[in-house]
């Protein structure tokens, strides 16, 4: 037991490879260490400081420097105790915090280096807390090599000057890494969290970075967290990581990066031109920023020419740049991919007054919305959102390149895997101007996406809204002396509404798969459009359209207007078994396509077909019919034919068939399974009064048993079946009042439960609540035959909840309640006979009668059904064979009875279904079951004791191919 370590070390007695357990903080050393021991706290919820404020200034914990390749050598210092034999060495920092020090430096001929333990890198001062490098500029020198160091999990780096200082060297940290209030304020290189020279960093999944950043009077600011100092450094980190309030800030120099800083070509012949950063899923990225007083400020978030990958959603929010580039200031490639989390940009900044207030945060008046700003050789961005995905930016894409040689790429929806394949996906891709509306000048530079680019959607849907403007205005890229840009469209649909703009000296689409949904008011410049292929016309934002509806698409091709191939009318779409089902294509109607505002149209289109039928008609018995053709019209009046129209022409007649998912059985057959619920209870009661209760001298019992109930119906006579499954309880209790009057009980039980349809997309939720009223009466015919009367009167309420989900259509929901009353009377005669076998021939009358209440249906093609009714008349007649025995001493009752079941009569509920959507109405019947059945049913019950018995019995029905079967298992108690 030593007092400090400053002692122990004095020593002499450590040796390499020693564990070094702290009960206490210490701060005794002077120098560092020379034998390589490991440190962890006695306990391991507490971490221990080692303060290294009194070492040397260039001293720190650790220096491996020279350290051999052998294990068992020693090296400088001793790491014969920690090295394996793949030559690592493996030091334990378990809870462990090392402050105001470097407590790590690797010379050019350190070996690699693994750290294991929870440790925590605290408030360095002048020094990062781990420094490495090897740096030799000789291309040739035989002694380069890469150096490794390996930190766990957990690792925290909080207050330092600098955490990380790296040169030819790579590291990697584990998961849930932290590093926070890290700084460069000293007039160095940049890089507030890691500085890089031709190396490269891996940090793990979970990663926060809060707080750290570069502040320069007047040098230049570089990386808040990451900067690359000398070209063709990476940087990698995994899922979930949150970047908040990191920043660069200088007075008089220019800062850039407020997040990263990183070069893809090297300054030095032995640096390659590899420098990337590539991004985990879901990264976050939040109020960090570049600011200068007197200079320029780019790249809120990433200052960068190298190649950036996104790999599976992001969030940019509130991040600014002084000049440009409010989240990325880009010059080279960009990859921002959306295949299971979503993507978007929103309210990150550049230009007006910006305010640094004393907490830390910011705050931008009248500054400009800013995504991404792009610049420089060659910028690529690459766009691709998985379907049910999008890509959003609420904030504007910019770029700067003015001349023709410097062209720039943006690809949407279309990715290149890494064995090279490449995949077209069916996300979305949103510019949105929403949030910056108004005639302001910063809100209208905000609505404004200002770049030159070759752009190209190969999939899913671009959608423009609220304004926003993409793509440089003609009349600027004239003035530039840039006009080389285009968009178009291969495949997919370009959704242009709320008055915004497409810009592009070349518009192009590419045939039927390239699909275009004009809004009210859309507009589209260029100085050439390609339509010579065809393209397909969605209508949806026209048929949700009124009669004050805007002008929709102006085209205005400055050069020429190219027509040609077919429009496709985009009725194919998720609701096309319905589309012509809707009211309004009783009548004709026109369609506004476009209008040619330049009057610069060459040919014109070959016709219009519909995408649901091939051709020109559309004739199906289950929806309205017509044919499409198309026109010009001079709708303004001077002389020329500039808009476009889709003309339908109907037959003027009703639709002839109701399609067959439309019927809606699922919910007259609602009231089958609640007669089915109520004979559940009401049947299981009377099987309770049995000639054992009937007899019994207690009278009183209190019993509760579990209740299954289920029906496999087949479709049957045209009308669709079913298929129920339901599940509940039941509780109740019968005395005797005498002996006249035999045994009167109530019992009250609960079905939850749902119905499939056979044929379609449907399912009926049903909870049904009961109560029953029963009443039983044994009388004596002999000492070996006796009589029994019974009844039951049931009643039962039905909780609805159906969904149906018409193929192609939204799903439509709808609730009502059903009412169900079940009536038993039964009349047997039992008789016994040697060895112990009863024989029981019985009658049994059962009138059913249930009402449905009528309901609307909300959402989709929702339809309104009336209200219906059930009535049948069963009279079941058969034998029951029973016979008690003993079990352990104990009475073990059994009893088989199988009986004909025929309906004298039989109402099958039907009613009136309307439908809003296509204004026709129809009769919805469920479905008939066989008249005819054959019935069994196994009752058994056990006497425990005196007092206690459990009982179980199961039902099943056969009425032709349907099944019906019915559990139950249950316990009373005598009194």
């Amino acid at each position: 037991m030593y007092n400090t370590l400053q002692e122990l070390a004095d020593s002499g007695v450590l040796s390499s490879g020693d564990t070094v357990i702290l009960h206490n903080d210490d701060s005794s050393l002077t120098s560092g260490l020379t034998v390589a021991v490991n440190f962890r706290s006695n306990d391991p919820d507490t971490s221990r400081t080692i303060d290294l404020a009194k070492l040397g200034g260039g001293d720190c914990l650790y220096r491996f420097n020279f350290n051999p390749f052998r294990p068992g050598s020693s090296g400088d210092p001793d790491i014969s105790g920690v090295l394996d034999v793949n030559g690592v060495v493996t030091l334990m920092l378990d809870s462990i915090i090392l402050s105001n020090g470097c407590g790590l430096q690797m010379d050019e001929y350190a070996l690699a280096t693994k750290i294991i333990g929870d440790i925590q890198f605290k408030n360095s001062s002048g020094r990062a807390a781990i420094y490495a490098e090897n740096v030799v500029y000789d291309v040739n020198a035989s002694l380069r090599r890469a150096i490794s160091l390996t930190l766990e999990d957990n690792t925290v780096f909080s207050n330092n000057d600098r955490a990380i200082a790296i040169c030819d060297t790579r590291i990697a940290i584990g998961d849930n890494a932290i590093f926070s209030g890290n700084r460069d304020d000293t007039e160095k290189d940049g890089g507030g969290a890691i500085w890089c020279r031709n190396g490269g960093i891996i940090i793990g999944d979970n990663a926060l970075f809060s707080g750290n950043y570069v502040d320069m009077d007047s040098r230049d600011s570089w990386g808040g967290v990451f900067l690359d100092d000398m070209g063709g450094s990476t940087i990698t980190v995994g899922e979930n990581a949150i970047f908040i309030g990191n920043y660069v800030s200088s007075n008089s120099g220019c800062a850039t990066g407020g997040v990263m800083w990183v070069r893809k070509y090297g300054l030095y012949d032995n640096v390659k031109d590899t420098g990337a950063i590539s991004m985990g899923a879901n990264a976050t990225f939040i109020n960090n920023y570049a600011f200068s007083d007197s200079g320029n400020a780019f790249g809120g978030v990433i200052y960068s020419d190298a190649d950036i990958s996104f790999s599976d959603g992001a969030t940019f929010i509130n991040n600014y740049a002084k000049t440009s580039g409010g989240a990325i200031e880009l010059g080279g490639k960009l990859d921002l991919f959306a295949l299971t989390k979503d993507v978007l940009f929103s309210g990150n900044m550049t230009g007006g007054v910006f305010t640094r207030h004393d907490d830390g945060s910011f705050s931008v008046e009248n500054g400009i919305a800013n995504a991404i700003n792009f610049e420089g050789r060659t910028s690529t961005l690459t766009f691709a959102a998985e379907k049910g995905r999008e890509i959003r930016f609420n904030d504007p894409i910019t770029g700067r390149s003015e001349t023709s040689d410097r062209p720039m790429t943006l690809t949407l929806n279309r990715c290149t895997d890494e064995e090279g394949n490449i995949h077209d996906t069916d996300g979305t891709i949103i510019f949105s101007s929403e949030l910056y509306q108004g005639e302001e000048a910063h809100l209208v530079a905000s609505r404004y996406n200002n770049f030159v680019a070759d752009t190209t959607l190969y999939g899913g849907t671009l959608l423009l809204e609220h304004g926003a403007v993409f793509g440089r205005n003609l009349e600027d890229m004239r003035n530039l002396g840039n006009d080389s840009s285009s968009l178009t469209v291969e495949k997919g649909t370009l959704e242009i509404i709320g008055g915004s703009t497409a810009n592009a000296a070349a518009f192009s689409l590419s045939g039927r798969d390239a699909v275009l949904r004009p809004g009210d008011s859309a507009f589209i410049n260029a100085n050439t459009a390609d339509f010579s292929r065809g393209f397909t016309f969605d209508m949806r934002h026209q048929l949700q359209s009124g009669p004050g509806s805007g002008p929709g698409l102006t085209l205005s091709a400055a050069q020429s207007f190219t027509a040609g191939g077919l429009i496709g009318v985009a009725d194919t779409g998720s609701n096309a078994p319905y589309f012509y089902a809707d009211r309004s294509w009783k009548q004709d109607r026109v369609f506004h396509v476009l209008t040619d505002a330049e009057h610069t149209l060459q040919g014109n289109f070959d016709g219009v077909v519909s995408q649901a039928t091939g051709t020109d008609r559309v004739d199906s018995p289950y929806s309205y019919t017509g044919t499409w053709s198309h026109r010009w019209t001079d709708a303004d009046g001077d002389g020329y034919a500039e808009q476009l129209q889709l003309v339908w022409k109907a037959d003027g007649t009703p639709i002839s068939s109701i399609d067959p998912e439309l019927v809606g059985e699922l919910a007259f057959n609602s009231l089958w399974s609640s007669a089915s619920n109520a004979a559940a209870l009401g049947g299981n009661v009377l099987s309770r009064l049995n000639v054992f209760r009937l007899a019994d001298k207690h009278a009183r019992d209190l019993w509760g048993m579990g209740l299954g109930d289920f029906a496999r119906q087949r479709s049957r006579g045209g009308a669709d079946g079913y298929d129920y499954s339901g599940g509940g309880y039941s509780v109740g209790a019968d005395s005797g009042f005498g002996h006249d009057n035999g045994i009167w009980g109530i019992a009250f039980g609960q079905l939850y439960g749902h119905a499939k349809s056979r044929g379609f997309q449907g399912r009926n939720t049903q909870d049904t609540r009961m109560g029953s009223l029963y009443w039983g009466r044994l009388l004596e015919e002999s000492r070996r035959a006796r009589w029994t009367f019974k009844g039951s009167l049931t009643w039962a309420e039905t909780h609805n909840k159906m969904t149906s989900r018409l193929s192609g259509a939204p799903a439509s929901t709808g609730k009502w309640n059903n009412e169900t009353c079940l009536a038993q009377a039964e009349v047997s005669r039992t008789a016994d006979y040697a060895g112990g076998w009863r024989l029981t021939p019985f009658l049994r009358v059962e009138f059913t009668h249930g009402r449905q209440d009528a309901f609307r249906e909300q959402g989709g093609y929702g339809r309104d059904f009336g209200g219906a009714a059930l009535k049948r008349l069963s009279i079941p007649v058969g034998l029951e064979i029973g016979r008690t025995d003993e079990w352990k001493g104990r009475p073990w009752a059994q009893a088989l009875r199988v009986s004909y079941v025929g309906d004298v009569l039989q109402d099958v509920p039907e009613g009136t279904v309307y439908s809003p959507y296509s204004d026709m109405s129809w009769r919805g019947r469920a479905v008939s079951p066989e008249r005819h059945g054959f019935r069994a049913e196994y009752n058994t019950s056990l006497q425990c004791n005196e007092r206690w018995s459990v009982y179980g019995g199961y039902s099943l029905e056969a009425r032709g191919n349907s099944l019906y079967h019915r559990v139950n298992a249950g316990v009373a108690r005598s009194f």
